[in-house]
């Protein structure tokens, strides 16, 4: 142990006098038809640790941090890595760092080693050699999805025995932006099982104005505006359990406009005969610069209370707090009704009435009064709260409570859900909650979304007074009222230039909200819309134009979010077919098979699934029979829980998992969803790579789209037609093929993996 200090400045020192060398000589060393490396194991954070001398405790990755800071189209990413060395001797390690081509070190630091570490960036032509001489070497195809990157490589320090080494490395980039978006990308494995020691904080900031928007398709953001020109966002170790690089788009807002828009665009060559593909439209909307004497926008809120026995003690408590709280969030001025009901039903006020100190006194004397006792008259409740006028010029609003299903009055499901569209003239945004786990799910759930709205359930364990309450605070400033996304030459979006938009009525915009609309087109000509809707009393609307041309593979992200929503969609439709009907999954009803039968369609291509879908990923499903999936899908198969579930555990999981499913703003790639115990279930048998989806079948990967080829008997389902081994130059050649297309990463899931290439199966087999 005296000597290691020796041992290492002398590593280091020949380290440098090869890099002198490199300088003048193109690097032979470094860079040359094998990896040459001194150390006993390699480092790739976006991997894992390969050993190349025979261990039985590596060294292993104890944690990725992340810092960001992204000023001006200028980012630093500084990854502080700590590594653990379980085995009783020092270890020689080296790192790799898959980096986008461009990028420059701007520091390497090992904690207690003072500056003896060394950090160069070597080009994606460089990068492309190494990467290529270990995988032929180790037979590890895990770096080929880093083809077309460049590398960052350190030299070699020690890792001390039983003990750990903390390093620091920053590397700095110009980001490339898109009109008024700009792009950044951290490199990361897409293979499953990779990367989950990562966390990370973005910050991204402007010294020439405001941002107008922080977006991550890639992984759910905790953001803070810290001002309008700096934002910091932060993913936790725990959202970096799903595989895949991590992206971040902020944009910047257009001068003087009142909204800032981005669109994504994805080609597909199956939509329109390869002349279409799928888009992505984010918006953020700005509160109104209207003049001072203009009307500011208002709201007028209706809370609706359960009151009925199920709700005494604890519910009724958090009831009375919860409607308390909403009531006093509200501006002086601004409008609102307390109606309660159980057999009956009560109102504080005949109408709406504006909120002054002294009504606000009365209201509170009246919600202290309320008590549990009674049935549960949900129809004429929400009749009620639809009935009346609201103030003009404010944006209506109901909060709806239940904790149990109707049982006065009206108590069919479809019945009623018809009734409270007829009613809603006024066009009130019903946001309902349901409290605890005897309640019908697709009932609130549709009430919700025909108006604008979205549904909540509160866990038996959860405070309803919280819940209502977080709800409540995202309906701050209105900003955008009916909201619409419209072909300016065809009206309605749904043309043959644009289908099958996502969501399909658009949510009301507060403050700080983004609009996240994903869809198809068909055309490879821009498309002209209109995004519109109610601003401050006034009709507003503002240019988007989709461009097919700026299509690009790099955003495989969209058709992802698209077919998750579309799942979502269509899922519904599923349970509201069983609405006073749950034995139609048994039926010969045409509808309910053609909708299992888009959703198992989708879940295939896009390897998107649910705990519908989730059969198949199982080694007993075999894709490629078409009538077998459907055997499993129809009947009392899969799908019957769709149709038949409308309360009880399952029945508020199944809503849960909708209501993610149709809010869907960043890819799920670990295929979850929450069982009737409200415990996180994840399908591992399933990998998202690139833009396609594989399946785990018999111990191989096999890429989707075979699936579909021998169900249209375009391939022979008995054998493959070609077979390359991992390293070979067969793969290789492979390699640079799926690189140009940006799929290379097909390659990189362990085993064996099962491709569509050039209409061919082909086998790629480890040596």
């Amino acid at each position: 142990m005296s000597t290691l200090p020796h041992v290492r400045s002398l590593l280091v020192a020949a380290l440098l006098a090869v890099s002198g060398l490199a300088a003048t000589a193109k690097s032979q060393t470094i860079v040359g038809e094998a990896w040459n490396s001194r150390a006993h194991v390699l480092v790739i954070p976006q991997v894992r640790v390969i050993p190349f001398r025979p261990s039985d405790q590596p060294v292993q990755i104890q944690s990725v941090d992340a810092h960001i800071d992204i000023v001006d189209q200028v980012a630093t990413t500084t990854l502080e890595i700590v590594l653990s060395n379980p085995s009783s001797t020092p270890m020689e390690t080296e790192m790799l760092l898959p980096v986008p081509d461009g990028a420059t070190v701007k520091g390497f630091v090992l904690d207690g080693l003072s500056n003896e570490g060394q950090a160069r960036i070597l080009p994606r032509d460089e990068a492309r050699r190494i990467y290529e001489s270990i995988v032929r070497q180790t037979r590890d195809p895990g770096l080929v999805e880093f083809f077309g990157t460049g590398v960052l490589r350190t030299s070699v320090f020690p890792v001390p025995a039983r003990g750990t080494q903390k390093l620091r490395l920053t590397y700095e980039q110009v980001l490339k932006a898109a009109g008024n978006r700009v792009d950044y990308i951290l490199p990361r494995s897409e293979s499953l099982g990779r990367g989950d020691h990562w966390k990370a904080v973005i910050t991204v900031k402007s010294t020439h104005g405001p941002i107008a928007a922080v977006y991550s398709p890639s992984h759910q953001l905790a953001t803070k505006k810290n001002s309008e020109s700096e934002y910091t966002s932060t993913i936790p170790e725990s959202g970096f359990t799903a595989p895949g690089s991590l992206r971040v788009s902020y944009m910047l807002p257009k001068t003087d406009a009142e909204a800032t828009t981005t669109v994504f665009t994805y080609p597909d060559p199956t939509v329109n005969n390869g002349s279409g593909g799928y888009f992505l439209l984010l918006a953020n909307v700005q509160p109104s610069k209207a003049s001072a004497d203009a009307k500011p926008a208002k709201r007028d809120l209706t809370i609706v209370v359960d009151r009925s026995g199920s709700m005494a003690g604890v519910k009724i408590e958090q009831a009375r707090k919860a409607a308390l709280q909403t009531i006093e969030g509200l501006s002086m001025g601004e409008s609102f009704n307390i109606i309660d009901y159980s057999d009956s039903v009560r109102s504080f006020s005949p109408g709406p009435i504006v909120k002054t100190p002294e009504v606000l006194e009365k209201a509170r004397t009246y919600i202290t009064g309320l008590n549990a006792v009674g049935g549960t008259n949900l129809h004429e409740a929400l009749i009620e709260s639809l009935r009346v006028k609201p103030n003009d010029g404010a944006l209506p609003i109901v909060l709806f409570l239940t904790d149990g299903r109707p049982t006065v009055g009206i108590t069919g499901e479809k019945e009623i859900r018809e009734a409270a569209k007829k009613s809603n003239a006024f066009n009130r945004r019903v946001f309902t909650f349901g409290v605890g786990f005897d309640v019908n799910g697709p009932l609130l759930s549709g009430i919700s979304d025909s108006s604008r709205a979205t549904s909540t359930f509160v866990l038996p364990e959860e405070d309803v007074e919280v819940k209502v309450g977080q709800v409540f605070r995202q309906l701050t400033g209105p900003v955008l009222a009916e909201t619409r996304l419209t072909l300016k030459k065809q009206g309605d979006v749904g043309g043959p230039a644009v289908r099958d938009t996502m969501p399909s009525t658009l949510p009301d915009l507060f403050e700080d909200d983004q609009l996240i609309v994903v869809g198809q087109y068909t055309t490879d000509h821009p498309i002209d819309l209109d995004l519109s809707g109610s601003r401050a009393g006034s009709n507003w609307s503002m240019p988007v134009v989709v461009d097919p041309s700026q299509a690009s593979i790099s955003s495989s992200f969209v058709p992802r979010l698209w077919a998750g929503r579309r799942i979502a969609w269509l899922t519904d439709a599923i349970r509201n077919l069983g609405a006073d009907n749950p034995g139609i999954a048994t039926s010969n009803d045409p509808r309910y098979k053609e909708l299992v039968d888009e959703v198992v369609r989708l879940s295939t291509r896009w390897g998107i699934l649910t705990e519908y879908t989730a059969f198949l990923a199982a080694e007993s499903t075999d894709l490629a029979k078409h009538d077998e999936v459907r055997r499993q899908s129809y009947g009392g198969g899969a799908f019957a829980p769709a149709a038949a579930d409308r309360g009880g555990r399952t029945g508020v999981a199944k809503e849960i998992n909708q209501n993610a499913g149709k809010a869907q703003q960043e890819l799920s790639a670990q295929n979850c969803y929450v069982d009737g115990d409200m415990q996180v279930r994840r399908i591992a048998a399933v990998a998202n790579c690139s833009d396609q989806a594989m399946f785990r079948k018999n111990n191989r990967w096999v890429d989707a789209r075979i699936y579909a080829a021998v169900q249209a008997k375009k391939l022979d389902e008995t054998k493959v037609d070609r077979t390359i081994t991992v390293g070979s130059d067969d793969y290789f050649g492979l390699c640079t093929q799926l690189e140009k297309e940006g799929r290379q990463s097909l390659l990189a899931q362990d085993g064996e993996v099962e491709l569509l290439i050039n209409n061919q199966r082909v086998l790629v087999k480890p040596q």
